[in-house]
């Protein structure tokens, strides 16, 4: 591995333990339609990091390992899936990211 991915890997390793804290933070109080809001995008930008990830046509993730792009999509499967999981919702369309999902673990 070399340095530079060595680094990015850390850094994205920390940003998910923030968003795990995020994550529970939020169970405990309820969420403002902001705040939703702001999930609902970043999980859209997980989906992308996804479907980037597992499609060969492209240069996502092109520089590492086989492992390291499993690794990192099922990161951002971790993530949505904890999102998907919360229940309020409401009646935001979650058929993109349950799909994201499938595929991850399918991969």
């Amino acid at each position: 591995m070399n340095k530079d991915y060595e680094e990015a890997l850390v850094e994205e390793e920390e940003e998910a333990v923030v968003e795990e804290e995020a994550l529970v933070e939020l169970t405990i109080k309820e969420r403002t339609e902001e705040e939703k809001a702001a999930m609902y995008s970043a999980m859209l930008g997980s989906v992308s990091v996804i479907t980037s990830a597992l499609d060969g046509d492209n240069d996502f993730c092109s520089e590492m390992t086989v492992e390291e792009v499993k690794e990192r999509v099922m990161r951002s499967s971790g993530y949505l899936s904890s999102g998907v999981a919360l229940d309020d919702w409401g009646s935001e369309d979650m058929s993109t990211i349950i799909a994201a999902i499938t595929e991850a673990e399918a991969a």
